[in-house]
This record gives structure tokens, C-alpha cells and sequence, in this order.
């Protein structure tokens, strides 16, 4: 065993640091959760965004995350809300204050493709009840509700 040791030292030694890096990559926990799949289908039913009129449909104690700065007029009532520069919306800080919220998140930006871009990042992150505000009224997926269908 020594002779095999002392032969292949180098090989072993290189082997225990390729693990090493994989095992501190494996622990380093900043990787994606969901599969781009599941957050494809709800960006194309259009089931992550909502109008204003909804957001009380959705839950009560929503949070608004206002991306950039926020925009006169755009302040909601009762609505506990928060203000993040979208460039430093990955920091862990800001990460884990995202993670705290309790509820739906509604993410609220003057330009709805930044919105859509942070919610999807959001999303792959694991993070739930994440949806787009949305000047727009009249939203067909919110128009129904949901009735699976069944077996007879």
C-alpha cells in the first residue's frame, strides 16, 4: 500500500483537490433551484403578472418591490413596500430579505421587460408567490378561476 501511495502521490494529490473544489462549489449554496421549464410556462400563460386591482385578490399582506426608484402615483395603500437598485437585487443581503417576506412579493418597475428579468432570476432562485405589476387591466388569467378537471 505504501509503494502504491508513494507511486501515485501526485495523481492522489490532485484528485484531493479537484474534490476539494467540488464539495466548496457543492456547499457554496448560490445556485438555481427551479428549472427555466416551470418558469417558462408561467410567464407564458401569463400567470405571474398582475394588475393593480388584483394584487388584494391575491393575498393581503402583498409586498411591493420597487425596482429603481419609486414612480409618483405608484404607491399602494396598506401595502408594506420596499425599494431595491435592480443591479444589487442578487446580494446576498438583499437576497435574504426577499426570502423573509411572508406573502406575495409584487415586483413594480417603470419598465416592465426589468421587471420580467428580475422575476425570472427571482424565480430560479426558489423564491414563490413572485409576480409582475402591470398597468393593465384586463389580465385572462386571472379572469377564471381554476378548475382542475376531472375523471368521470
Amino acid at each position: 500500500m505504501k509503494d502504491f501511495i508513494r507511486t501515485y502521490k501526485i495523481v492522489i494529490g490532485i484528485l484531493l483537490i479537484v474534490l476539494i473544489l467540488v464539495v466548496i462549489r457543492f456547499l457554496n449554496g448560490d445556485h438555481f433551484k427551479n428549472g427555466a421549464e416551470k418558469n417558462a410556462l408561467a410567464a407564458l400563460l401569463k400567470s405571474n403578472i398582475i394588475s393593480r386591482s388584483q394584487v388584494k385578490q391575491i393575498e393581503p399582506n402583498a409586498t411591493f418591490i420597487y425596482l429603481g426608484s419609486k414612480a409618483e402615483g405608484m404607491e399602494p395603500e396598506n401595502i408594506e413596500t420596499i425599494t431595491m437598485d435592480s443591479e444589487e437585487i442578487l446580494n446576498k443581503q438583499n437576497l435574504q430579505l426577499i426570502q423573509k417576506i411572508k406573502g406575495s412579493i409584487v415586483l413594480v418597475s417603470e419598465d416592465q421587460t426589468l421587471s420580467a428579468r428580475i422575476w425570472m432570476l427571482l424565480a430560479q432562485k426558489g423564491i414563490d408567490n413572485l409576480y409582475i405589476l402591470t398597468d393593465k387591466e384586463d389580465i385572462e388569467s386571472f379572469k377564471y378561476k381554476f378548475q382542475p378537471e376531472t375523471v368521470n
